[in-house]
């Protein structure tokens, strides 16, 4: 049965009023806290971490893509658009694979440099402006172990598992 025009306000009191309506600094007080207890289990998860580290990457990566021919002072290419895409790529796979590189720099023969380093361990996935890929992979002074990669995801794929075993030995 819908209630009287004359009772509405009686109504409308009895209703339980929106939460922010009743928020005041006793309720208040509580929230920064609980907020700082969520972060802290996000700030520990790995995977929020390689989130984080992988946003940062992308980002680099983006800056790279304003570089200029010359950017070293040396004459130096400027990564192409080709090389940015398919760095774009390999991030997109070493993300899925949980392996975020230390960080991303421009080559110095033109194009986009993948870097790995963990204390005297150093790898590297090098993606030339022509198409070319190579994979790197040492350990302090050792001679480096070179090997050529295909642009197919498979090949790919199989370098960061390299790179992942090169690391976990």
């Amino acid at each position: 049965m819908p209630v009287p025009i004359a009772q509405m306000d009686r109504v409308d009191g009895l209703r339980h009023p929106p939460l922010h309506e009743n928020m005041g600094s006793d309720m208040t007080q509580y929230r920064g806290p609980a907020l700082a207890l969520i972060r802290v289990p996000n700030e520990r998860s790995v995977y929020w971490q390689a989130r984080q580290q992988f946003s940062t990457l992308g980002d680099e990566l983006a800056r790279l893509a304003d570089l200029k021919d010359g950017w070293d002072s040396y004459r130096a290419a400027a990564p192409s658009p080709a090389s940015i895409a398919t760095a774009e790529r390999i991030l997109k796979l070493l993300r899925s694979a949980m392996l975020p590189p230390s960080r991303i720099v421009p080559s110095a023969e033109g194009g986009i440099g993948i870097c790995f380093i963990d204390a005297d361990r150093y790898a590297d996935i090098e993606i030339f402006n022509d198409q070319e890929i190579l994979a790197t992979a040492y350990r302090g002074r050792s001679d480096p172990c070179v090997w050529e990669v295909n642009s197919d995801t498979e090949s790919i794929t199989e370098a960061i598992r390299q790179i992942r075993a090169h690391f976990d030995a």
